[in-house]
């Protein structure tokens, strides 16, 4: 019999238990940390239970879906928000089946507080579903604690972070790998974030995520895409090989853990950073190299609210326990963005056809301005 472990993952003050096999576990904590702490607590916020088995799935899988065709909101992601099917048990549960991940999420309704993630094998897509489910908690927390969820990388220049915002295909990824391996950076996160407004100024969170690099990334920087060709996100840690795989380049995007992206390229990383500006990024075949443009006030609200995360229904399957908070959630999230934005500078940042050519330190030229700006 499987022995079942547990671990208490912190972020923003909350705190949500997961229960499962020891392998699954020792994965997500390398996943999450350091952006999620790892000790135990006496009464976690949530729990998750991951449960293995072959029997239960299948057994679930025969009762098939709700006759009317019901979904559910599962997780938010930057494409928009996943759902899943609601399932017909009548059991005295509430059941959801995510196709995708071949996964049922099931919450019963004498145990507010916890929810199951049943696989009916360990694979990377259960583990994603798991990593996802801990990561939902703690943004719906973070919103409802008044932190901002937003599409964006940040990397530590010095002690300070860079907020990296904007949609895919912005150039986020390419601009932190260029930040890790020629300004010796700190890696905080690739694609999501939580800024937390304080008195002091605002604080970067990082919000872990399957780091995604496209081969178009990679040619700036010399035995990248080899090292690339030898790893997978969901590989255990430490890596014990690399076995090198047989296409001469890498032809696909390629898909790793943080902790394997900063392992590659030599980075620290760290959980959370004093905020120092926030870029936007645009890749722009027009401009040979790399220019940054400090927006005004109101510009660079806009931009921060555009790229702001759409926060699941309060009804989704990844609810928060007891949960009756009713502020108006638009109303906030412009509050804060406003404060954010008048504390902090930010830059519009084109890049071009030769942006990384040359290994070029503008992040680091960036810092004193920055400061600047914010002194002034």
């Amino acid at each position: 019999m499987t022995r079942v472990l547990r671990r208490d993952f912190h972020f923003g003050g909350s705190a949500f238990r997961v229960e499962g096999a020891e392998e699954p576990l020792l994965w997500l904590q390398h996943f999450v940390e350091p952006q999620f702490a790892v000790r135990d607590v006496g009464t976690p916020q949530e729990i998750i239970r991951f449960i293995i088995d072959t029997r239960e799935h299948a057994r679930l899988a025969a009762r098939g879906p709700h006759p009317d065709g019901l979904t559910k909101a599962c997780f938010t992601l930057d494409s928009g928000i996943v759902t899943g099917r609601v399932w017909d048990v009548g059991d005295g549960a509430e059941v959801v089946f995510e196709e995708a991940r071949d996964v049922f999420y099931r919450r019963w309704f004498d145990e507010p507080g916890v929810i199951e993630i049943i696989a009916g094998r360990d694979t990377a897509e259960a583990r994603v579903a798991l990593m996802r489910g801990v990561r939902e908690y703690a943004m719906l927390y973070a919103s409802r604690a008044g932190w901002l969820i937003v599409h964006a990388a940040a990397v530590c220049i010095g002690s300070d972070a860079f907020v990296i915002a904007g949609p895919k295909r912005a150039g986020k990824t390419t601009l932190l790998l260029h930040a890790l391996h020629n300004e010796r950076g700190r890696y905080v996160s690739n694609d999501r974030v939580a800024i937390q407004a304080e008195p002091s100024g605002p604080m970067v969170h990082g919000i872990p995520t399957i780091v995604s690099i496209r081969p178009d990334s990679t040619g700036w920087f010399t035995g990248l895409d080899r090292k690339l060709r030898s790893v997978r996100f969901y590989a255990p840690p430490p890596v014990a090989e690399r076995a090198v795989l047989h296409e001469p380049v890498l032809t696909r995007a390629c898909s790793l853990s943080p902790w394997q992206l900063c392992d590659i390229v030599g980075a620290e990383s760290r959980a959370a950073a004093r905020v120092a500006g926030v870029l936007f990024p645009q890749v722009d075949p027009s401009t040979p190299d790399v220019t940054f443009e400090e927006l005004g006030r109101e510009a660079a609200r806009r931009a921060l609210h555009e790229a702001l995360f759409r926060s699941c229904p309060a009804n989704g399957i990844f609810r928060i326990r007891g949960d009756d908070f009713q502020t108006d959630v638009e109303s906030a999230a412009i509050a804060h963005v406003t404060r954010v934005t008048a504390a902090v500078p930010s830059f519009a940042c084109r890049l071009g056809t030769a942006a990384y050519r040359h290994g070029a330190r503008w992040l680091s030229d960036l810092v004193e301005i920055a400061a600047q700006t914010s002194r002034g």
